[in-house]
């Protein structure tokens, strides 16, 4: 086991900073998983607690083999689900693409190895260009598809992707997109303010159904009342995305002059911030007289 100072690296994360090994699943990914994990975990005590004090009222009326065989259960269920959930996490970290002079080898979760030679890549790439997604920049050759993550926020694994990317960058022989720092930050932000568009209108259209279910049961409120309520959470949402259209724009013209215009930054994102904004405002407007005329 490698370690650098006093932290000591588990195998399976030793593997993942591997001379040209780029995982298939980021550390931002597993950051995600350890959320999830946390949530369950609040849940799952919320959970035992509950089962607790109907185990105690059982036990004090005199129902102590069920109580026993209960609670025998359940730690065997958790202590199963606690082993099963780590054995998975340390699976999830063992995939990955080993970038090599002649070929790349992505080893997949089962162990089977599915080797791409390097020809092959730079073909497809004059062909198709790369591809930004949410995690990473992407490169296809057929049904294989290699994945450099951006990993925003861990300096020491960009680091180790940004050094991926540049063997793979000399081995094709072709200049690929910058896989810079301010690139990265730059395509964070990007998807950054389309998750916020999304968030936007999830609120609209919850706000919408509050203003129509206010409005249509005929409450004290009424419609009118209800408008005066909801209206300043539409604003907001609005307002929001007028926003996050401007710093969309200002984004995208950042990217393209980083990374360069064409297939992999499109210029017409400057406006789909705009048309989603124009489309909500209008979409509210006509929404909110239709239920004032008809209620």
């Amino acid at each position: 086991m490698a370690a650098k100072g006093n932290t000591v690296l588990k195998p399976e994360d030793e593997k993942r900073l591997k001379t040209n090994f780029v995982p298939t699943w980021s550390n931002h990914f597993f950051e995600g998983v350890s959320s999830l994990q946390g949530m369950i975990g609040v849940a799952g005590s919320f959970g035992s607690i509950i089962i607790g004090l109907i185990l105690i009222a059982n036990f004090t009326h005199g129902q102590i083999r069920p109580v026993i065989i209960t609670t025998v259960v359940i730690i065997a269920a958790g202590v199963l689900v606690s082993l099963l959930w780590k054995w998975m996490i340390a699976r999830l970290k063992e995939p990955g693409t080993l970038i090599l002079a002649t070929h790349t080898e992505r080893t997949d979760f089962f162990g089977r190895k599915h080797v791409v030679m390097n020809s092959a890549w730079a073909e497809e790439y004059l062909a198709r260009g790369a591809r930004l997604t949410g995690n990473g920049i992407e490169f296809r050759a057929g049904r294989e598809k290699l994945v450099f993550p951006y990993e925003v926020g861990d300096a020491k694994m960009q680091q180790h992707i940004g050094e991926c990317y540049k063997s793979f960058e000399d081995y094709l022989g072709q200049d690929l997109p910058p896989f810079t720092t301010k690139a990265i930050d730059l395509i964070d932000h990007r998807y950054f303010y389309r998750k916020s568009r999304r968030n936007q209108i999830i609120l609209l259209l919850i706000a919408s159904l509050f203003f129509y279910a206010a409005a249509a049961s005929r409450s004290v409120m009424g419609a009118a009342g209800a408008l005066l309520f909801i209206l300043p959470v539409e604003l907001l949402a609005i307002n929001t995305l007028l926003k996050s259209a401007q710093l969309s724009e200002l984004n995208t013209t950042a990217l393209m002059m980083e990374m360069g215009s064409g297939r992999l930054v499109d210029e017409r994102e400057k406006r789909s911030g705009y048309i989603v904004y124009i489309a909500a405002l209008i979409a509210v407007v006509i929404f909110n007289a239709l239920i004032l005329i008809n209620l």
